[in-house]
């Protein structure tokens, strides 16, 4: 993970270019995916009822689309390509683009990838805007209309995904993004037991006191307070394209939010600490599909992290 310096002025920003630029088509991919619109729909070997069923699929649940033969609708589930009723699903395509992050205050625009070219502009933490691209240590982004860089030290790229459904209504969705700086100490998965526990159900980032937390998604605080082996802590409730999540970050050093407040993808949860059970300053994040289920021994409800963010 690229290092963010929170607590810097920075005294640099480069940025190329001063005509207007238009995007360029390869900034975003598309693909098709369905949604189950009933439960215990049933995924077939073929597309007719006469196949096997392989298994019974939970309304809500997506999967990426294959096809259509007929009435029957083929999807990716698992490994495996598999067929359902095309009346009990509903396919929309998925489109993503990046941006990026500012991840400290006044920061320089600049009119070239140089530290030496003009400022022609300043941004401050938690400013977005569009990802064009990269050329060593700079990211290219779109600032005013114009092509600009910025030191890839300082930003945060991350992706954005559109939802266009069957209807052609757009929207975009609450993707996950990491939720503080630092490297990864401690992987999610099976776990020695030294601590006490011998699955390990998020992932730890390795980070000072007081770096900042943030919201890995839009949501509603479900929990913030002081108790047990996790400290001070947060859970935010996410529903993700009529999926449910609940994320939770642990050890912190302060929190920000209280029950009840709806936040905002991005917004500060509080600072990194030690509270807890915790051994060195960092931050454990947890993502759970659906209603948080804790064990010590095994996954239970909680997904792993990396393949969200």
């Amino acid at each position: 993970m690229k290092k963010l310096l929170t607590t810097l002025t920075v005294s640099a920003i480069a940025i190329a270019g001063f005509s207007t630029y238009a995007v360029p088509k390869a900034d975003a991919a598309t693909f098709y995916k369905v949604k189950v619109m009933n439960d215990g729909l049933r995924a077939r070997t073929g597309p007719a009822t006469t196949y096997g069923i392989i298994t019974g699929l939970d309304k809500g649940d997506t999967y990426k689309y294959l096809g259509r033969t007929g009435n029957w609708t083929k999807i990716l589930y698992g490994s495996r390509k598999v067929y359902v009723s095309s009346t009990y699903v509903k396919k929309y395509s998925v489109t993503t683009s990046y941006k990026i992050k500012i991840m400290v205050d006044n920061l320089r625009v600049r009119s070239s990838s140089s530290t030496s070219s003009s400022q022609v502009g300043i941004v401050n933490s938690g400013q977005t805007f569009r990802y064009l691209g990269r050329t060593g240590d700079w990211i290219k982004f779109l600032y005013n209309g114009n092509k600009r860089f910025a030191h890839a030290d300082y930003v945060k790229k991350y992706t954005v995904t559109s939802l266009t459904n069957s209807g052609g209504a757009t929207k975009a969705s609450n993707d996950f993004i990491t939720p503080t700086s630092g490297p990864i100490t401690q992987g999610y998965g099976q776990a020695s037991g030294v601590y006490g526990y011998t699955f390990h159900n998020g992932i730890d980032y390795g980070a000072p006191k007081g770096t900042p937390v943030y919201a890995t998604a839009a949501g509603k605080v479900i929990t913030s307070q002081l108790k047990g082996a996790y400290g001070n802590y947060v859970m935010v409730k996410h529903s993700i394209d009529g999926a449910s999540f609940t994320s939770l970050y642990a050890h912190m050093n302060s929190r920000s939010v209280s029950v009840g407040q709806s936040v905002s993808k991005g917004q500060l949860l509080g600072t990194v600490g030690q509270t807890g059970n915790a051994f060195g300053t960092h931050l454990h994040f947890e993502l759970h599909r659906g209603t948080y289920v804790y064990s010590a021994t095994s996954a239970a409800s909680s997904v792993n992290p990396l393949n969200y963010l």
